[in-house]
């Protein structure tokens, strides 16, 4: 499996679903933003949030690094244009 995610990056590879991953990287990044508005939108309204300022920072932040991390690889793999080179195919 871990394989094959990697081989997918490879330029001039593409997932054979590439609008199924389109849709799933839309929903994790719309998923993101969604959890990120409810809690500034409690805050803003006084409402309770059950942790502290810093460790909402850190768990955003984390957050925000595994969603960049799916969106990076989604874009690659749904795409042929572009990737990591591959070294048994050339450039025409």
């Amino acid at each position: 499996m871990l394989t094959e995610f990697i081989e997918v990056l490879r330029k001039g590879n593409i997932l054979k679903n590439p609008e199924t991953w389109k849709n799933r990287q839309l929903v994790v990044n719309s998923l993101g933003v969604i959890v990120g508005f409810v809690v500034a939108v409690a805050n803003a309204f006084g409402l309770p949030v059950l942790l502290d300022p810093e460790s909402i920072a850190a768990v955003g932040g984390t957050v925000w690094a595994i969603v960049s991390l799916f969106n990076n690889w989604a874009t690659v793999a749904t795409t042929e244009k572009i990737g990591l080179s591959n070294p048994g195919k050339t450039d025409t």
